[in-house]
């Protein structure tokens, strides 16, 4: 409340502050907005994510030392590890899994 007893909205981000709660949503559109789509920045370059779950991967992606997920089966190779059952599953279809 200010001194005249109004409610008063203020930015969470700056010192901007209003009566009216539409100022205030305009206000973080126009000038914050960068800060709500990229709340995320990798530490080793300038990329930013919406989520952490995006940034873990760019990370994982982009700057780890790639580890390659083999298939023991054939000479097929992945580095996503999620990539891997997906490809097995594909042997036992076609009945390699016995060979």
């Amino acid at each position: 409340m200010d001194v005249r007893g109004a409610t008063r909205f203020s930015c969470m981000s700056c010192s901007f502050s209003s009566e009216n709660i539409t100022s205030l949503e305009e206000h973080m559109l126009e000038e914050h907005k960068k800060i709500r789509c990229a709340r995320y920045k990798c530490s080793s370059c300038n990329y930013s994510a919406k989520s952490s779950k995006l940034l873990t991967t760019h990370c994982l992606v982009v700057h780890s030392i790639p580890t390659f997920y083999k298939c023991p089966l054939c000479s097929y190779e992945t580095k996503r590890k999620n990539d891997m059952p997906k490809h097995m599953l594909g042997h036992y279809k076609d009945g390699m899994h016995n060979k």
